[in-house]
């Protein structure tokens, strides 16, 4: 299955996820996570590479109407499928940012 994230849909997630992370990041990010698992249609990220450790990373893009990339990163899932790590590639590589489990 080929999941298309449209320009709208990242931006509903992004305002989900800020809406949230005002009471809690944790939970915004768990919130994003289960909105898209559930779109694409599994318990575990879709075609996921799996690293050294385990994780698994998978690959998000998001594009205009013309196919011009405007953004790539990577949501990646620990070994129980939990998501621990976003890494922003593109337009700017912002590296690794962890999900902080430790606030609420």
């Amino acid at each position: 299955m080929k999941v298309r994230t449209t320009q709208t849909a990242v931006a509903h997630l992004v305002a989900i996820h800020e809406y949230i992370a005002g009471d809690s990041t944790r939970y915004a990010a768990r919130m994003v996570d289960r909105i898209t698992k559930k779109s694409m249609g599994s318990d575990g990220p879709h075609e996921a590479r799996c690293g050294k450790m385990g994780w698994r990373a998978c690959y998000f893009k998001e594009v205009d109407a013309t196919e011009k990339t405007l953004r790539f990163w990577q949501a990646i899932y620990d070994s129980q499928g939990r998501l621990v790590e976003i890494h922003e590639k593109f337009p700017v590589d912002l590296g690794h940012r962890p999900i902080q489990d430790s606030q609420q």
